[in-house]
C-alpha cells in the first residue's frame, strides 16, 4: 500500500504464486485460483469514491471478481459480467444495487478503468483509457466504510453462489475518497505500469463543437458526446486524450482474432461482432475465417466527422473461383451526406485468363480499380485506403 492511507490495508497474495513471474510492470497475474487480501481498509463517505485499475482478462470466465469490499455497515464489488456473445462488461454493485455498464474488456488486453461514484449527484460513470463510456443515474454512494477488500477474487463464504475468481493482470489498484474530475481521471488513472508513464503527454484538447459546424449527422454528435467528459462550467467544450500512443494507433482497431473485439483508442464501442455460423473456432491468431456464404462481422455505432479516412487490413482467400468478393463495407445513417464506401475484390484473372485481378474501391457513385497481380490462394495480402481530401489512394 503505497497510498495516504498509511500502513492500513496493505495488499498480501491469497493462495500459491510464483514472485519471480507473477509480479509484472503491469500488475498481478491471477490463475483463477489465487487473489491479492488488503484488511484494515478505511474510507470516509461523504465526498464520493473513484476506483481505478488496469485489467488484462485472461480468459472469458463467467462473473469473476475484479474487486470487492466488505464491511460490517457496507459492501461493493466491481465484476466482468458475461452476458451476451461472451464480451465481459464491467458491473458495480453497492449494497443491494447493480449496474452493468456498456464498457467491454477486451480479452488479453490492457483495460485502464475508472468508476466513480459521485454520491450527490446519484451518479456512476464508467471511464476506460480516460474516455467516458456509461452513466447511471438514481444509484447510492459508497458510505463510510471500515472492512476488507479483495483483489481479483474472494473468500468462498463471500460469494457462495456465482462469482468466479479472476483470471488473468491486475494492477494499479487507486481509490480515491472524491469524485475525481475527467481531466484527474486522464492523469492519475492510467493503469499503474511504471514504463507506461515515461514520455507520456497528457492533458485536454480543444475540440469543436460536437461533429463540427457544419455537421448534418447528430449521430457524430452524440458519438462525440458520449466519449467526452462534460466541460466544467463556463469553459470551452473539451474531451479527454488518452495518453501518447504510437502514430499508427487508429481510432478503432479489430484484430478479429476473438469476437467482439475492438482495440483503438475507440476501444469499449463498437466491437466488432459475427453474424451467420460463427463460432468461436473462426477466430485464429491470423484472423476471423468466413466461409464466404452467411458469414460476416458487423460493427455498429462506428462515428467519424469525415475529412482524411484511412482504413486498412489484411486478407487472404481460400479460393479463386468466385469471382466477385465484398471485404468491406460503410454504410453512413447520415440523413444529408450518406456514404456507402466498399472494396470489392476481383478476381478477374478467372475471366481473361491474363494473370492480373483488380481491386475495385466504391464510393457513393465513384468508382476507383487497381489492377494487381494474380493473388495466390491462402497468401495473406495487406490493403490500405487512403482518403486525402479529393484524393484517394490505395496500397496492396
Amino acid at each position: 500500500n503505497e497510498g495516504s492511507g498509511g500502513e492500513g490495508g496493505a495488499a498480501a497474495v491469497v493462495g500459491s504464486y510464483d514472485a519471480r513471474e507473477d509480479f509484472t510492470p503491469e500488475g498481478f497475474h491471477l490463475d483463477g485460483s489465487n487473489f491479492v487480501f488488503a484488511p484494515g481498509v478505511s474510507l470516509r463517505g461523504g465526498n464520493g469514491t473513484t476506483i481505478c485499475f488496469r485489467a488484462r482478462p485472461g480468459t472469458s470466465r463467467p462473473d469473476t471478481i475484479l474487486l470487492a469490499g466488505r464491511s460490517g455497515r457496507s459492501n461493493f464489488t466491481a465484476t466482468a459480467w458475461v452476458e451476451d456473445q461472451n464480451l465481459m462488461r464491467l458491473r458495480l454493485t453497492v449494497g443491494d444495487r447493480s449496474y452493468t455498464s456498456s464498457l467491454v474488456l477486451q480479452e488479453a488486453v490492457g483495460n485502464n478503468v475508472a468508476v466513480v461514484v459521485d454520491e450527490g449527484r446519484g451518479l456512476w460513470s464508467f471511464y476506460e483509457n480516460g474516455w467516458l463510456v456509461d452513466r447511471a443515474e438514481s444509484m447510492p454512494g459508497i458510505p463510510s466504510f471500515e472492512g476488507e477488500l479483495t483483489v481479483g477474487g474472494a473468500w468462498p463464504w463471500w460469494f457462495p453462489n456465482q462469482e468466479q475468481n479472476f483470471e488473468g493482470t491486475l494492477g494499479g489498484v487507486k481509490i480515491f475518497e472524491q469524485v475525481l474530475s475527467p481531466e484527474e481521471i486522464a492523469r492519475s488513472c492510467e493503469g499503474g505500469a511504471p514504463h507506461d508513464k515515461e514520455g507520456v503527454e497528457e492533458g485536454l484538447a480543444a475540440r469543436d463543437e460536437p461533429g463540427g459546424e457544419n455537421s448534418t449527422c447528430p449521430g457524430v454528435a452524440e458519438h462525440i458526446a458520449a466519449v467526452s467528459p462534460p466541460p466544467a462550467s463556463g469553459a470551452e467544450p473539451k474531451v479527454a486524450v488518452r495518453k501518447a500512443m504510437p502514430a499508427a494507433t487508429p481510432q478503432y482497431l479489430y484484430p478479429l482474432t476473438y469476437n467482439g473485439t475492438n482495440a483503438g483508442t475507440y476501444g469499449p464501442s463498437s466491437p466488432a461482432e459475427g453474424r451467420g455460423n460463427l463460432t468461436s473456432s473462426s477466430f485464429t491468431r491470423s484472423g476471423v475465417h468466413l466461409d464466404g456464404k452467411t458469414e460476416y462481422l458487423m460493427i455498429d455505432g462506428v462515428a467519424l466527422e469525415g475529412k482524411n479516412f484511412t482504413l486498412g487490413f489484411h486478407f487472404s482467400l481460400d479460393t479463386d473461383s468466385r469471382v466477385h468478393q465484398n471485404l468491406f463495407q460503410l454504410i453512413s445513417e447520415c440523413r444529408d451526406d450518406p456514404v456507402n464506401l466498399y472494396v470489392q475484390l476481383k478476381v478477374h484473372s478467372e475471366i481473361t485468363g491474363v494473370d492480373k485481378d483488380v481491386l475495385k474501391v466504391v464510393l457513393n457513385q465513384d468508382a476507383v480499380q487497381v489492377e494487381v497481380d494474380r493473388l495466390a490462394t491462402r497468401r495473406p495480402k495487406g490493403v490500405v485506403v487512403l482518403f486525402e481530401g479529393e484524393r484517394v489512394r490505395v496500397y496492396l
